[in-house]
């Protein structure tokens, strides 16, 4: 044991490769010691456990040099000492600053040294009661995670040093504690030699970021156990195995008794076994093993769709059979086997519908609460994901306890990530074999703990760490101590049991599924769910359910790693919040990679996306076909396990997009794999009267479950019924007969019918006015051809190359302007216009102008390149319109934004909002709000007076009080400065009408848009309607089947 003086002088155990820690015990599974089984099953805390969260008095440097070398002893004085609270990082409450990088280390990287006057360091110093009656008990302090590295004190005395901040470290401190009074003291290194075995992608921060707490145990006690359900041929009855290490830490020799009870959901006992002193033995001062079986008869089975649970308990009696300890577990039945290249979970093929999660709350950063856990398990169950890779480290204990409970499949990684050494065999961590004891370490310490929960189905050896020697022996230990669940490593395959690949293409993973594959391919990281993104995840899937030994994925990733700040401009606020997401950069950070690291399918703070939602329609594990002949929808269960039986089934007949007539009705029996038919008495309805008819179906909740309240819609589909005809034209009854007439006023020219007046430019060959119901529609931005949207950042792979192209900004060059007539009907403009950027490339548009007399004005566009262009972000027409209009309604689809790759969860109908409910904010703002193939929209008051647009064919549109160029500018890309704007709302309504809509693809970190949803520059043509409106009396006439088309 070194003295307490050595620790601050060199060589220091924080840079010191071999030292990996001093006096931490060895790991073991998750457990605690309770005086009796009552207590053990009555789901409180034990009495011998006390928690040590709370105010921790604080002192903090930027190296280790400049602390307080006497701060851990009795008579130090730490009143002028601040006070921080456990468990917390040291960047969110004010000391240092977060630093987020993905690859690069926040260090020179020179392993395994580490800088010594850059090294901030924290010191901890906290009193504490030792009961009177936990004398004579062996006395032990848990820290359940700190970064990175520590030494530890108790009453003045040096107690350990661990480093891996990501599993439990645990010292016996028995030694060193007395009834009464305590002092604890310990001394946080932001960075160790271990720091370069956690280069994940994610902030980097510092101190005691999980709980800390004490517990006793008997001299003599269960000091680890392992748990093993062994399924039959059926995979029906069971035998539980238990696997149990008695621990001594007397000179007394032990001979005892040890009982395991098997208790259902019920409470009832429904096993027991146990072992005499023949072989419940140990040493003095040593640890014995033993073996306890005990046989199951067909227990429910565990799976995520399923999570059935029992409590197990083990009872330790001495040679008088009293009671020394209890120590208890959550078990389920469940076996995984891989063999054949299928994933198999009890028997049966499984899917994973995945996400990779960070631990990440966007106030206390890697200190997250037990209800943060819950709504994102709820959330996750909610919205169809059954399996959450621990992305890139051992998780919160309570994590897997959790995801036992609501039901998730985990892979479980090891807290191994050295990406910014590069994947080389020379530079590889993982090939240097100075380095393996620390690999082997973390894994180790990975799945002794975890490895009783029947939610891990998968050991993962770590992350993006190269190849090598120590993964060879990683795998090679896994597999020695736990042979029932497969192991992974994406970056060498050839030690793991099952293939792995991030960020594949469509194309690629069809060819992988065609392949005879020995081993199931598992797609680690895919959809890189970065800002407004998650295209094309309709391909990836059904390529997935094409073939047996594809096993699914997990997007990439579940929470934008944001911290919410204050917004810092007085009077201003950040789209009317007072704090906003601040990433990478925004903290004076180097090295920083910009908002690379905001690719959530939830924002920070858990606010539900529209990619979320697409996922969770993909995700949906129920599928249906409509059947007219006999006005009935079937159902087929795709679950793998779950029966839909007691499920409330809803229809919603819609025509127009409006519900005319419900109903709902309750499935009886729907086993898994099982196809059910519900009949829908809506036959009578369906007429060829020129009306469109669909109808919804939504299958739901019938009761409330641990993870959603009865009626919580897990699946839906839409089926259309009938087409959609060619009405005859009608025409709302003008008040006095309308002649439309035209004249020539300076550079523009203005037409005019009853009261309505339109005004044409004739430099741009756009409508620059038009006065309708004694009102001005259009206001602020005059009508333009437009090329541009606020650059997703999955638009990367093209931003750049549209940027150089000068099309950005495009300016109209007339070619022609011809009068086609002026009659009775209306009056008829033509222009032949070339709208050119910077460069002199851009697009001709002969555009067509109505203005007819019926008031309304009749736009037709068709466009063609000129030159070579780039891929576009849209083509379509941007104009301003009176900020009174500011109510939205569509017939199209909806609710939410939608995008060509990204529409499965949207229906058609009809829907309505206001102007700003349709904004969507990203951590980097950019394009959002769209929604795709529309036939009309309106935009008006209060009152319905307004102007409704009705498109030529389905086209795109969005409304926003923002413009593109602006929200792009907010905030800075990765490799840029730090850029935080004032976001300006217009005095006028932005409307966007788009013939062209890039797709969302995944090039943020993975492949671009798939081919056919890709805006290349091509001739095409789109139009529209423009009809004023007087109130929603006349707005119904007009959007009526046989209303003016």
């Amino acid at each position: 044991m070194r003295i307490e003086e050595d620790i601050f002088s060199a060589p220091f155990d924080w840079e010191t490769l071999d030292v990996l820690e001093r006096n931490k015990l060895d790991p073991h599974c998750t457990r605690l010691s309770f005086p009796s089984i009552e207590d053990a099953l009555a789901g409180r805390e034990s009495e011998r456990r006390i928690s040590l969260d709370g105010d921790w008095q604080f002192f903090w440097r930027g190296r280790p040099a400049d602390i307080p070398r006497d701060f851990y002893t009795l008579g130090f004085d730490d009143s002028l000492w601040d006070s921080i609270p456990v468990p917390s990082v040291w960047e969110t409450n004010g000391y240092g600053a977060p630093l987020y990088s993905n690859v690069r280390y926040p260090f020179p990287a020179d392993p395994p040294r580490i800088p010594h006057d850059d090294n901030p360091t924290g010191c901890y110093r906290r009193w504490f009661e030792l009961p009177e009656d936990w004398s004579g008990m062996q006395v032990f302090l848990q820290f359940g995670g700190v970064y990175s590295a520590f030494h530890l004190f108790v009453n003045g005395k040096f107690v350990g040093y661990s480093q891996d901040s990501k599993t439990p470290a645990k010292f016996d401190v028995t030694p060193f504690v007395q009834p009464g009074r305590n002092l604890l003291a310990v001394v946080v290194y932001k960075w160790c030699d271990g720091s370069y075995l956690e280069d994940q992608d994610m902030f980097r921060f510092g101190g005691i970021f999980r709980s800390v707490f004490l517990h006793c145990a008997p001299k003599v006690h269960v000091w680890d156990f392992d748990v093993r359900t062994e399924l039959d041929a059926a995979y029906t009855d069971a035998l539980l195995d238990i696997a149990v290490a008695l621990k001594s830490w007397t000179t007394e020799p032990f001979r005892g008794f040890l009982r395991t009870c098997l208790y259902g959901e019920d409470g009832l006992q429904i096993a027991s076994e146990i072992v005499g002193e023949d072989r419940c033995s140990v040493a003095g001062l040593a640890t014995d093993h033993l073996r306890i079986s005990c046989e199951v008869t067909n227990p429910k089975k565990w799976t995520a769709e399923t999570p059935n649970l029992y409590t197990l308990v083990l009872e330790l009696r001495d040679s008088q059979k009293r009671c020394l300890e209890v120590v208890r577990c959550r078990v389920g039945f469940r076996k995984v086997e891989w063999s054949g290249g299928v994933f198999r979970v009890n028997g049966a093929p499984v899917k994973l519908h995945g996400v990779n999660r960070h631990e990440h709350d966007p106030r206390t950063g890697r200190t997250v609460t037990l209800d943060s856990m819950k709504q994102d398990i709820r959330l996750m169950k909610q919205n169809n994901v059954d399996c959450v890779r621990t992305s890139h480290y051992p998780n919160d204990e309570r994590w897997y306890d959790l995801c036992d409970e609501y039901g998730l499949y985990v892979v479980d990684e090891a807290n191994i990530e050295s990406h910014g050494m590069g994947y080389s065999l020379e530079k590889s961590l993982g090939n240097n074999p100075a380095w393996q004891a620390a690999h082997l370490d973390r894994t180790e310490r990975m799945v002794r703990r975890d490895r009783n929960h029947p939610c891990v189905i998968v050991w993962s050896l770590g992350n993006e760490a190269g190849p090598g020697c120590n993964f060879v022996a990683s795998s090679e230990l896994v597999r020695n101590l736990d042979d029932t669940r497969p192991v992974h490593y994406e970056r060498y395959n050839e030690v793991a049991d099952i293939e792995s690949v991030m960020y594949p293409t469509v194309e690629w993973l069809e060819e992988q599924g065609k392949a005879d594959l020995a081993k199931p391919l598992f797609v680690c990281e895919y959809a890189h769910a970065m800002g407004n993104s998650v295209g094309n995840l309709r391909e990836y899937w059904e390529t997935f359910r094409r073939y047996p030994h594809l096993m699914g994925g997990c997007i990439w990733d579940w929470v934008d790693q944001a911290l919410l700040i204050e917004f810092p401009y007085d009077g201003a606020t950040w789209f009317g919040r007072k704090d906003f997401y601040a990433y990478g950069g925004d903290f004076d950070d180097e090295p920083n990679d910009g908002p690379f690291s905001c690719n959530g399918l939830v924002t920070a703070d858990r606010i539900v996306t529209s990619k979320l939602q697409e996922v969770k329609k993909i995700y949906q594990r129920v599928r249906f076909a409509w059947d007219a002949r006999a006005s009935s929808v079937t159902i087929e269960n795709a679950y793998v396990f779950a029966s839909l039986d007691g499920m409330r089934i809803s229809w919603h007949l819609l025509e127009e997009g409006v519900e005319v007539l419900r109903g709902e009705s309750e499935i009886s029996r729907c086993a898994p794999g099982e196809v059910c038919a519900v009949r829908i008495p809506i036959e009578d309805q369906i007429e060829r009267d020129g009306v469109r008819r669909h109808v919804l179906v939504n299958l739901a909740l019938g009761e409330s479950c641990s993870w959603a309240e009865s009626g919580h819609v897990i699946a839906w589909d839409q089926f259309a019924l009938s087409e959609k005809e060619k009405a005859a034209a009608r025409t709302f009854p003008p008040s006095v007969a309308n002649v439309p007439a035209t004249n020539r006023n300076g550079a523009t020219r203005v037409a005019t019918c009853g009261e309505s007046e339109a005004t044409f430019d004739t430099a741009s060959g756009m409508i620059v006015g038009f006065k309708a119901n004694g009102l001005d529609m259009l206001h602020g931005l005059a009508p333009h051809l437009n090329l541009f949207r606020a650059f997703t950042d999955n638009d990367c792979w093209f931003r750049d190359e549209f940027i150089r192209s000068g099309l950005s900004q495009l300016r109209p060059y007339v070619v022609s302007e011809e009068e086609c007539g002026c009659d009775t009907s209306a009056v008829r403009l033509a222009y032949l216009t070339d709208w050119r950027g910077k460069k002199g490339t851009g697009i001709r548009v002969v555009s067509r102008w109505q203005l007819c007399a019926d008031e309304s004005v009749r736009a037709e566009f068709d466009c063609s390149p000129i030159g070579e262009l780039p891929p576009l972000p849209k083509l379509g027409i941007r104009f301003g319109m009176d900020l009174r209009f500011d109510r939205i309604t569509w017939l199209g689809w909806g609710p939410h934004e939608s995008y060509p790759d990204r529409r499965d969860s949207v229906r058609f109908g009809r829907f309505a909002g206001s102007v700003e409910d349709q904004f969507e904010l990203y951590a980097r703002p950019q394009e959002n709000g769209n929604k795709c193939d529309a036939e009309w929209f309106s935009l008006t008051d209060e009152s319905g007076s307004g102007l409704l647009f009705k498109m030529r064919g389905p086209q795109h549109f969005s409304v926003s009080r923002y413009l593109a160029e602006h929200l792009f500018g907010l905030r800075h890309l990765n490799g840029e400065r730090k850029r935080l704007g004032i976001p300006v709302k217009r005095p006028y309504v932005v409307v966007c009408i788009d013939a062209l809509q890039m797709g969302l693809g995944n090039a943020s970190c993975g492949p671009p848009p798939l081919e056919k949803y890709t805006a290349r520059a091509r001739a095409v043509q789109f139009g529209f309607r423009l009809v004023p409106v007087r109130d929603w009396e006349h707005l119904e006439a007009e959007v009526q089947p046989g209303g003016q088309g």
